[in-house]
């Protein structure tokens, strides 16, 4: 299947909000992400539209989409950029619907969102994300992606989670 990958417009906010959600009703969620579903359907459209319109101008947070042939929104993933003075970027928020798993989607959202943190001469020197201990199959595209664990791990009361990184490539 083919997808567009692309930032999230200002205007597309309700479909962020959908996808959003949606991850956080994943099995999954509770070892991936550390906002709750009911933490983030409290949240006013105001949030969820500011969301969206930072991603639009895309200086210090990005989130990308990858849009299916029928205009469905099939994942994402956001890039937080840190300042110029300490380049440093990070992945959150990664998610691909599970009818969407195993067609290049994951690895499409990963590039854009790693290119988007390194482009440039004050790009960031590494890529970081994190992943949880439980999570095997996070680990293993993020892995097959060209990130290593930097043994900087933390624990939460759901297990340890583990940190990797991208190195910037010339």
């Amino acid at each position: 299947m083919d997808y567009e990958i692309r930032p999230v417009s200002a205007g597309e906010w309700r479909s962020l909000k959908e996808l959003r959600l949606s991850a956080l009703s994943d099995p999954a969620a509770s070892i991936a992400f550390l906002t709750t579903y009911a933490q983030a359907s409290a949240y006013p459209d105001e949030q969820w539209q500011e969301n969206a319109r930072a991603s639009e101008l895309g200086s210090r947070v990005v989130t990308y989409v990858g849009v299916a042939s029928d205009g469905g929104w099939a994942g994402m993933a956001t890039v937080l950029l840190e300042t110029p003075e300490q380049p440093k970027a990070k992945v959150v928020g990664f998610y691909v619907r599970p009818e969407h798993r195993r067609t290049g989607l994951a690895g499409a959202l990963l590039r854009a969102a790693v290119e988007r943190a390194t482009e440039g001469p004050a790009g960031a020197e590494s890529v970081f994300l994190s992943v949880h201990e439980r999570n095997v199959r996070a680990q293993r595209l993020y892995e097959a992606h060209g990130f290593v664990r930097t043994g900087e791990d933390e624990e939460d009361d759901t297990g340890r989670i583990w940190e990797y990184a991208k190195k910037r490539t010339p």
